[in-house]
């Protein structure tokens, strides 16, 4: 299929391509920052929660905890009584309290405010966070599996460590980053063994990812709106303009060169124009005269080649060359008329007495003469051919049997009468054999067989004669 395109079209064909590629991996690039864009924004917005989230457990412990008046449904910590600064030491707070006028305060330590606020952030904004820990004091602050992940990344120096997920079908952006020890946590977590800057957990934060996803789809498909359109109007711009100035004048160019054998000076593309077309047309037809000057004298010596290549130059008669290339067409000829072919084989009988008595410039003479009195006795449409030394064929196209062993007559007796060829003061005296055979579609080498046959009975029964292979 390619191969039937004009080169101007594969050259459109390729600029689209590239044009068409480099378009597609623009728009893939700007897609991608998109997307980048988009985990960086969730990045800084988990950053910002993360760091409010520490402002305000900063403000907690600054003040060792928050005490609250205790309503109907709240209950102390219990595992404030578990903590402790180290081994040994005293409980640095109390989980509950109650002041002069016997109403009851419960301690609302960083990390039970955290939780708190989580919740309600969860139920307000669908952001969550939670607080973890590999040794937790609380049971609701074991990790997940991405939280231990992330943990464990945390030990390994990581600082922070995000993904993208699904939950209940709905796109997550989940972020967690690392709580290292600072000198307030020592006095309830200082029994686990923790040290200033050691990773004691982390807070991992859960952002949804819905509304920027379809604002970012939308923007995608902005973005390949455009790209297409533009790619549509520079591929419609950049066709017309290689049509109207390159494939235009070049079909001109290309229909005067299919014209170039004739004479029609009207064929002359973009006549009178002096660009580079016009300078084109007008070398094209200085060229055209040129290749009809050659054409001409190719056609000629063609003709003297080709009449050479075909004529035995002693005799002037077809040569064996001519036999086998003009044979299969007669013959294919004959099949589709269902017509006859005859074959005569005339050879001259002890023509090497000939020879050796006259010498070969009378044999010459000799074979000469006999072609003259063959060609006048046979029609101009048949075909005399000197097949070798002494030895003649004739082909006669639509010729029934009885008709050609008539014109072999008339050869015999012409030869047997003619008194043409003098040696000195000796008349040279000379008769034929001939074999006659009919074909009716047959393939020449059995023709050739056949009729080589008849003239070797000829010769065998006497000589100057005729013998037809019926």
């Amino acid at each position: 299929m390619m191969h039937s395109l004009s080169i101007i079209t594969k050259i459109n064909l390729v600029i689209l391509t590239v044009l068409g590629l480099c378009g597609g991996i623009v728009t893939w690039q700007v897609i991608t920052y998109e997307k980048q864009h988009i985990e960086e924004m969730l990045v800084k917005q988990a950053e910002t929660i993360f760091d409010q989230i520490q402002t305000l457990r900063h403000w907690n412990s600054g003040y060792g905890g928050v005490y609250v008046y205790k309503q109907p449904d709240m209950e102390a910590n219990p595992y404030l009584y578990k903590v402790r600064p180290a081994s040994n030491k005293k409980r640095p707070v109390e989980p509950e309290i109650t002041d002069s006028r016997g109403r009851k305060l419960i301690l609302k330590n960083p990390e039970l405010m955290a939780m708190e606020i989580a919740e309600q952030s969860k139920k307000e904004h669908k952001t969550i966070f939670h607080l973890s820990s590999l040794s937790p004091i609380n049971p609701k602050n074991a990790p997940d599996d991405f939280e231990r992940r992330a943990l464990r990344a945390f030990e390994a120096g990581n600082s922070k460590v995000f993904k993208s997920f699904l939950n209940g079908g709905n796109p997550y952006f989940r972020y967690m980053r690392a709580l290292k020890s600072e000198e307030s946590c020592l006095t309830c977590h200082g029994f686990q063994g923790h040290k200033l800057g050691d990773v004691r957990g982390g807070i991992s934060i859960e952002i949804p990812m819905q509304e920027e996803l379809a604002h970012a789809e939308g923007k995608q498909v902005v973005i390949i709106a455009y790209a297409i359109a533009i790619y549509l109007v520079v591929a419609l711009a950049l066709t017309v303009t290689i049509r109207r100035l390159v494939s235009t004048p070049v079909n001109r160019i290309i229909a005067f060169s299919k014209g170039l054998e004739s004479e029609d000076d009207e064929l002359l593309p973009e006549n009178g124009r002096n660009d580079e077309i016009g300078i084109l047309g007008h070398s094209l037809a200085t060229t055209k005269k040129r290749i009809l000057r050659q054409q001409l004298a190719l056609r000629e010596k063609a003709e003297e080649l080709d009449l050479s290549r075909r004529t035995d130059p002693l005799t002037g008669a077809n040569n064996r060359q001519h036999f086998i290339l003009e044979m299969p067409r007669i013959m294919d000829r004959a099949n589709r008329d269902n017509s006859p072919t005859s074959v005569l084989m005339v050879d001259i009988d002890h023509f090497k007495e000939i020879n050796d008595s006259y010498g070969h410039a009378i044999g010459d003479r000799v074979l000469q003469q006999m072609v003259e009195h063959m060609l006048q006795e046979t029609r101009s449409y048949d075909m005399l051919v000197r097949y070798g030394g002494e030895e003649f064929l004739v082909v006669m196209p639509n010729t029934e049997t009885h008709s050609a062993v008539e014109v072999a007559e008339r050869i015999r007796k012409s030869m047997e009468s003619c008194h043409c060829v003098v040696a000195g003061d000796k008349t040279v005296l000379y008769t034929v054999s001939i074999g006659v055979y009919t074909s009716m579609q047959e393939e020449i080498d059995q023709m050739l067989l056949k009729v080589d046959d008849a003239m070797y009975r000829a010769k065998e029964g006497g000589r100057n004669r005729v013998v037809n292979t019926a």
